[in-house]
């Protein structure tokens, strides 16, 4: 039974002639055994104009799956044949898209399997798919597939086309009606009845129902009735469906497209008639129709009795209970008499067949058929002989065999124990022999042998058995076979002779071999294949391969003589070289493996097309290794003791590149994608030095990090009549070592001028004034990331932009890139401990009068030149020291230090800063505000404390006066302090509040009227 979609399980289906096969397609398969549903289209053969009837096939374990949507349907696609990420099959459909997003094969999102995704990211159509060319010129047709969509704000397109015009315009309208809608060409339309309201992420099932006159959708079933944008005409169609044209991503997904023919109404399934039971495969018994004939075995039995087999049974009697066999006209008869014996006679059982032989022949038919005489077979009781009286053998002829199929000969298997002896006509001429576990001695028996006897055998050990099998003639050795080798040897009437090549006589021939059309093997040489030449101890294997003088050749046209070897199509090995591959060429003790590589003069090559000579090696697609380079990758130069590793690396002249596209030139290291290094410099990192050229300049940079010195390059060669700027730099046409820097600009001469070698000097060209200096892009040391420099920098140390240097007067900066100093640091210096060379002195002024130095306790001492005078003093741990007399001594301050606190007249600061006594403050104007800072301050305009937050809120923290007695609420009188006891008054003894009286005799008490617009109450519960 079909197990889902496409899986046909065993089903076929026929026309009602009960054979011809009809296509058909699983759709799907619902429910589970025992009660199961498949869905199942089958392509029909007749015109359905009336009923038709048609078989349906199952049963048979054996049979294979023929659900066949391709087969079945006009268009047809399910998209499970793809893997995800393909583009639909380019003969099915056209797809439009921009590169931003695509029309792919993926996932279905909601479920198993694989759905076409069609994504959409910007305001036009530009991402469609399109079932392009549909030939549906034979009448009506739905288009049928599965839909859905992921945006429910813009609308969904799913239109079907003659050539470029509209037939059908469908359009799923989700910014105003959420269903579908049909376009007439001028205006939408509802289709009727209205599609139900769509949502987003939702499988539909669409039919694009069409004929001549009519369009109808049928969606998830129902039948909508729509019309056409134009009436369609010759019936070849392309569909496209797209998403939104709206700005933004969405996407649709379909799946399960296929096209099929239609009429309306559609034909519908009927009834099933009873079920047949399928003849067995092998028919027994069969009387056929008509004639009356009678078949055993067979449905077509052409005599009134035909067996398809043998006959056999106790007896055979014809009608009157004696004759077996008659022919048709009587002549000839068998009956079978009563002991079971048969008889041969003619007709009507008189006379009997004639003639007569010799004894031991055997007889033939002669005279029509009357007659016996002898044949050619004699049989002497143990042998037969065929042409001869003297048979040796079961059957011995003496003369030609000829056999259009096989002659079968004997074969022994055995596992020996000893030695054995083999003897013709005794033993089997196929020995397939176990050595047992020890080396064994077969020899071939001469006593009984005959010129033409053969034995073949086999060493039929397992493959890692190291005994061998000794083939002997009596003492001499013809052969040792090991395991799984075959050997054949034949009688020639007086000695055991070889029947292959290299085995068997017991002389110098034995050493050559020759197999195949014209092979020439001789003087120790081994030649296989047509055309093969193996000689002076050379072996050659291939068409028209030579091997020569100790040379090794495999393959068509190889060529290995003087100790090369060579291996592949026209590989040619010289001179103790060697060569693997098409083409490959190795000699002079070089070595090459791979099609078209070269390795000569002991140079070494490993790749397609590399090649690697005099003592270089090149490994990879296009390697280059020479004098005594090293190129590995594809592409990679190795030469003069260079070294090259990667895609295009180029190492020379003793430099080493490593990463693809790398170069390191004349002693130069570049390690990484297109790094560059030149003359005695070290790059590494991705681009570093990218810009640097191979002008004889001495580079000398270091340059580590992604892109590190990236902008660094020498300047061009110096041009003639052309505009010169200030602080531009050129370099000679002829390099001597040196750049020249424009201090005047102007227009260079006609010709070069002679260039000085002194630093600082100048020279005048036309109007220009170039200055000596040294080379640009060179003798720089820059570490970090992405770090590029500039075209002109030279004698530059940047490390991570952090630590700057001049490397011409050797002054570094630390936070500057403009060192004044030997050490010059923009910030503070911090370390654990600080020594001079002598380990003593931390800083000495210029004039040497005043050294600070560090005791070995990690104290520092100050003292004047010499260790005389000096500053001196003493104090209290944690208390800040002052300077005294006279700037020369140290004591306390007021200020205390305890690690975390700082107190002024305290040494128990609680605060970040506690003051003991009080704190004077100067009068100021009001300060800006500072985000997340307050501020205190007495206020020059009115002499008042002040707090300002960090909105720039001023609060008057001096206080007044309170007016009235104890008890009087306070309240804001012109600025100042008021209260009246009498008018307001607070008991705080019994937390009451009086209003008009100071005598508060409840939690509120009011003295005269009160007036509220409401007043709520709650009394106690008592």
């Amino acid at each position: 039974f079909p197990s889902g979609e496409n899986d046909g399980g065993d089903l076929r289906f026929t026309d009602n002639d009960g054979t011809t096969l009809l296509d058909f397609w699983v759709e799907k398969v619902e429910g589970s055994s025992p009660n199961r549903v498949a869905y199942i289209w089958v392509e029909v053969a007749d015109n359905l104009g009336s009923d038709v009837d048609i078989y349906c096939y199952y049963g048979n374990s054996g049979a294979s799956n023929a659900s066949d949507g391709e087969a079945t349907f006009d268009f047809f696609d399910n998209f499970e044949d793809y893997s995800v990420g393909d583009d639909p099959d380019p003969s099915k459909w056209t797809i439009t898209e921009d590169g931003t997003n695509d029309v792919s094969i993926q996932n279905n999102p909601d479920g198993s399997g694989k759905v076409l995704k069609i994504d959409k990211c910007d305001g036009t159509l530009n991402y469609s798919v399109w079932a392009q060319n549909v030939d549906l010129t034979a009448g009506n047709y739905t288009i049928h597939y599965l839909w859905r969509f992921d945006d429910a704000g813009h609308d969904e397109y799913n239109n079907i086309f003659e050539g470029t015009t509209f037939v059908v315009y469908c359009t799923a309208d989700m910014d105003e009606t959420d269903r579908f809608r049909w376009y007439n060409g001028s205006v939408y339309n509802d289709f009727s009845p209205a599609s139900p309201t769509l949502s987003a992420n939702t499988w539909y099932e669409l039919m694009h129902k069409i004929t001549t006159s009519s369009y109808v959708l049928n969606l998830n079933g129902t039948d909508h009735i729509g019309g056409f944008a134009s009436t369609p005409t010759d019936g070849t169609t392309s569909i496209r469906i797209a998403p939104s044209r709206a700005s933004g991503t969405r996407a649709n997904w379909v799946d399960n497209f296929y096209i099929r023919k239609y009429t309306d109404p559609e034909p519908a399934f009927s009834s099933s008639g009873s079920e047949e039971a399928a003849a067995s495969d092998e028919t027994v018994f069969y009387i056929q129709p008509g004639t009356g004939n009678v078949g055993v075995g067979t449905t077509s039995p052409s005599e009134k009795l035909d067996v398809d087999g043998t006959i056999r049974a106790a007896h055979y009697r014809d009608s009157g209970g004696g004759n077996l066999i008659r022919s048709s006209d009587g002549s000839i008869t068998i009956t079978e008499d009563t002991d079971g014996s048969w008889d041969l006679t003619g007709a009507g059982g008189g006379g009997g067949v004639g003639g007569s032989g010799t004894d031991n022949y055997l007889s033939k038919w002669t005279d029509g058929g009357t007659n016996l005489t002898s044949s050619l077979v004699y049989d002497d009781g143990t042998n037969v002989g065929i042409g001869t009286e003297s048979p040796d053998y079961t059957l011995d002829v003496d003369g030609s065999i000829r056999a259009t199929k096989s002659l079968t000969a004997g074969i022994n298997v055995e596992t020996l124990t000893g030695d054995k002896t083999l003897t013709p006509g005794t033993d089997a001429m196929y020995q397939y022999l176990d050595e047992g576990g020890a080396n064994r001695v077969i020899t071939l028996a001469t006593t009984t042998a005959k010129a033409g006897d053969r034995f073949i055998i086999r060493h039929n050990g397992i493959c890692f058995d190291s005994h061998y099998l000794q083939v002997k003639q009596g003492d001499t050795t013809l052969d040792y076979i090991y395991a799984g080798a075959i050997k054949e040897f034949i009688f020639d009437g007086t000695n055991w002779i070889s029947a292959e090549n290299g085995t068997g006589e017991n002389d110098n021939k034995k050493y050559n071999v020759a197999i195949g059309y014209n092979a020439r093997g001789y003087t120790y040489g081994v030649a296989v294949g047509g055309q093969a030449q193996g000689y002076s101890s050379g072996t050659a294997v291939g068409y028209d391969a030579r091997g020569s003088l100790s040379g090794a050749v495999v393959g068509r046209s190889a060529d290995g003589h003087s100790y090369g070897t060579a291996v592949g199509y026209e590989a040619k090995g010289y001179s103790y070289g060697t060569a693997v591959g098409y083409d490959a060429d190795g000699s002079s003790a070089g070595a090459a493996v791979g099609a078209y590589s070269l390795g000569s003069n002991s140079g070494a090559a490993l790749g397609f097309s590399s090649d690697g000579r005099n003592y270089g090696a090149a490994v990879g697609y296009g390697a280059y290794g020479l004098d005594y380079g090293v190129a590995v990758g594809s592409y990679a130069h190795g030469q003069i003791s260079g070294a090259a590793v990667g895609r295009g690396a180029d190492g020379s002249n003793f430099g080493v590149a490593v990463g693809r596209s790398a170069s390191g030139y004349s002693s130069g290291v570049a390690v990484g994608y297109y790094a560059k290094a030149r003359y005695n410099g070290l790059s590494i990192g991705y681009w570093a030095g990218y810009n640097l050229s191979n002008y004889a300049n001495p580079n000398k940079n270091i340059l580590i990090g992604y892109k590190a010195g990236y902008n660094l390059k020498q300047p061009s060669a110096w041009s003639a009549s052309t505009a010169y700027s200030v602080g531009d730099y050129v370099r000679p046409t002829s390099a001597n070592g040196y750049n020249y820097e424009c201090t005047v600009a102007g227009t260079s001469g006609g010709s070069e001028p002679t260039w000085p070698t002194t630093l600082g000097e100048t020279v005048t060209d036309g109007s220009v004034t170039w200055e000596c200096v040294s080379m640009r892009g060179n003798n720089n040391i820059i570490i970090g990331y992405d770090i590029e420099g500039s075209a002109d920098d030279a004698d530059k140390l940047n490390i991570g932009n952090v630590i700057y240097g001049d490397l011409a007067s050797g002054n570094i900066g630390i936070g500057t890139e403009s060192p004044s100093e030997k050490l010059d640091v923009a910030g503070t210096i911090r370390a654990a401990h600080y020594r001079d060379s002598g380990g003593g002195n931390l800083i000495r002024s210029s004039d040497g009068s005043i050294t600070i130095t560090e005791d070995t306790d990690g104290s520092w001492d100050l003292t004047g030149a010499g260790g005389g005078g000096g500053v001196g003093g003493s104090g209290t741990d944690n208390y800040l020291s002052k300077w005294t007399d006279g700037g020369t001594n140290l004591t306390n301050s007021l200020v205390y230090d305890d690690g975390t606190n700082v107190g002024i007249g305290t040494e128990s600061p609680n605060e970040l800063l506690t003051v003991e006594g009080v704190l004077s403050l100067d009068e100021t104007t009001a300060p800006s505000s500072t985000s997340d800072y307050g501020k205190l301050y007495v206020k020059s305009s009115d002499s008042k404390l002040y707090f300002m937050d960090d909105g720039g809120i001023e609060h008057d923290l001096t206080a007044g006066t309170p007016g009235g007695n104890d008890g009087a609420v306070q309240f804001n009188s012109s600025g100042s302090f008021g209260g009246d006891e009498n008018n307001l008054f607070w008991d705080n003894t019994n937390k009451r509040l009086g209003i008009g009286t100071a005598s508060p005799g409840a939690k509120l008490d009011v003295e005269y009227a009160l007036n509220a617009v409401g007043l709520k109450l709650t009394s106690p519960d008592y």
